[in-house]
């Protein structure tokens, strides 16, 4: 439930700016980035690539914790990068994720409990 509703934010803040002559509506906006996401992990399949590994700090996040991040994991929710929440989640919908292609995060911080709280909070995985 909690990813869900953080998905819904999230699709609340990635909406472009409104322009006269080209608006782009969230829920498209939202569709094509799954969409790109979706062909992306496509692509790495027919690549026969087995291992996603994704930068913690700056990367999948749009800050840096420096290894001691303060705040709540709930805070923290919000600065993951659009574009890998939806690569990310595409990969794990994938019916070869856990089989032939695994992902990872990787980090020079010590709180791995923090890191593992907002991969659990941000992402559903059967």
């Amino acid at each position: 439930n909690q990813a869900r509703s953080w998905n819904g934010n999230l699709t609340e803040k990635t909406s472009l700016p409104s322009s006269s002559s080209q608006r782009i509506t969230t829920s498209k906006y939202v569709a094509e980035q799954r969409a790109k996401a979706r062909d992306i992990v496509l692509c790495l399949q027919r690549k026969n690539i087995k291992l996603i590994a994704i930068d913690f700090d700056n990367t999948l996040l749009s800050i840096h914790t420096s290894g001691y991040y303060q705040g709540t994991v709930d805070n923290l929710l919000e600065h993951i990068r659009s574009t890998f929440y939806y690569f990310i989640q595409e990969i794990l919908d994938s019916p070869a994720f856990s089989q032939t292609l695994h992902v990872c995060i990787v980090s020079f911080s010590s709180q791995e409990q923090l890191i593992r709280k907002l991969l659990q909070l941000a992402f559903k995985t059967s």
